[in-house]
């Protein structure tokens, strides 16, 4: 788990340099290792590392944060039932033959994390929208439509998708991942496999 092992590190800095023989400085326990971490903050602060910290903890908790909301997203269109017309069964999240993650129906219908922008697309089809713009990093852009991160910024070359954020961190829009989604799946039912 990222934020044991990035928690992990900073505990063994300060015991190693402070010279502290402490369980909570190499204990997994993510609530231990925080407990440790805050008990030697200010001698953090003074270190001249810690602007590395304050980045480093700062990104752990945005990417917790974006995992909430994505689990919270999940977990709200889950209510649905199955968008296949006719069939009764409700949306749940299992890991398919591969060990890849798929949303799909106890009647087994499923798509897989390429297909999930068009799937949220289908159970948010009343045309309502939240009016919030939602971004997501180079990673997840790569996840949803099920290619390489160099194939994303390639594409951002090309004008095909737009790039948001700092310099430093990209960000694409879902409503324009959904909508490149949607192109590429119209284009791949017209190509004879």
């Amino acid at each position: 788990m990222a934020i044991e092992s990035i928690l992990s590190s900073w505990a063994k800095l300060v015991a190693d340099e402070r010279g502290i023989r402490s369980r909570g400085a190499t204990d997994s326990k993510v609530t231990r290792l925080t407990r440790f971490l805050l008990t030697h903050l200010d001698w953090i602060a003074a270190h001249p590392a810690a602007p590395d910290f304050v980045q480093e903890v700062h990104d752990l908790a945005a990417t917790a944060r974006r995992s909430c909301q994505f689990i919270e997203d999940l977990s709200n269109s889950l209510l649905h039932e199955c968008v296949i017309p006719g069939c009764p069964g409700k949306l749940g999240v299992h890991v398919g033959s591969r060990g890849e993650p798929q949303v799909g129906c106890e009647l087994g219908h499923a798509w897989t994390a390429e297909e999930w922008l068009l799937l949220g697309r289908q159970l948010n089809s009343t045309g309502e929208s939240s009016g919030q713009c939602r971004r997501v990093s180079t990673k997840d852009a790569a996840i949803a439509l099920g290619v390489d991160q160099s194939t994303i910024r390639q594409w951002v070359r090309r004008g095909k998708l737009s790039r948001y954020g700092s310099g430093f961190r990209a960000e694409y829009d879902l409503d324009e991942l959904t909508a490149l989604a949607e192109a590429r799946s119209q284009r791949n039912r017209r190509t004879p496999g």
